[in-house]
């Protein structure tokens, strides 16, 4: 099996880019192609996406207009040539493992495969990422669930847009509502498109049309997406068009 790993990138800070690209590279296992979408960054991340991405022999890189990110995951999606597909935000990270985790559970019946993302804290001193610690083999894990039947479909969805069923619930670690943290079934990923014309949970809705195309889904204990918190992420800037757009 191989994995696609869609990562888009608009303007991220070179610091913040290398732990984004650094954590990719030291996966334990590289069955994976990383297909980097810049969307019209300005020339210094430019210049950057192109040098980061010359240290993986695995990473294609595709430079666009900008267009919004979800132009460039459709596109992403479009050039992956994987059996799965895995979405990286850029100011985010993978756990050396994440790859390696996926493997252990994989099966081909199952058109999803979700694990768990950890929040953790950034600064950044100096032009240095920082990234706050987390000792991934420390946490009392539950046991993996298969999804197949209804109920326990409408439990799962329940759990991503609340957080509130304690089957699913953990004291870090958790289930996110968006693409990232998860893994999908190429075939089914690919038949589902990011809506353009959306600026706010644009990534929730795919989520919840493509499990729409799926039948069985494998929720994992693993921690296999660092969401990683930053002032100056997307979702945290202030846009005068807000209002308008939300």
């Amino acid at each position: 099996m191989k994995i696609s790993i869609i990562l888009p990138i608009y303007n991220t800070p070179v610091c913040i880019l290398k732990s984004c690209f650094d954590s990719v590279l030291n996966q334990t296992v590289n069955d994976y192609e990383l297909i980097v979408v810049d969307d019209g960054s300005d020339e210094s991340c430019r210049n950057a996406i192109d040098r980061f991405a010359s240290e993986n022999s695995l990473a294609k890189v595709i430079h666009k207009k900008n267009e919004g990110v979800s132009v460039a995951r459709n596109l992403g999606m479009s050039m992956s040539t994987g059996d799965y597909i895995l979405f990286l935000d850029s100011d985010n990270t993978l756990p050396e493992y994440t790859i390696e985790s996926y493997l252990k559970y994989f099966d081909a019946d199952y058109d999803i495969i979700i694990g768990q993302s950890i929040l953790l804290n950034r600064t950044i001193d100096n032009d240095i990422d920082k990234i706050e610690k987390f000792d991934y083999s420390k946490q009392n894990l539950k046991c993996s669930i298969c999804v197949q039947e209804t109920e326990d479909w409408r439990k799962l969805v329940s759990h991503l847009l609340t957080g509130q069923e304690k089957e699913l619930s953990y004291e870090q670690g958790y289930y996110a509502d968006g693409p990232c943290g998860k893994i999908y079934k190429s075939s089914i990923a690919r038949t589902v498109c990011f809506p353009t014309e959306l600026k706010w949970n644009e990534d929730t809705v795919w989520l919840l049309n493509l499990i729409k195309q799926c039948k069985i889904a494998f929720i994992i204990p693993d921690f296999v997406y660092n969401n990683i918190s930053y002032q100056y992420s997307a979702t945290k800037q202030f846009r005068k068009n807000c209002i308008n757009e939300f």
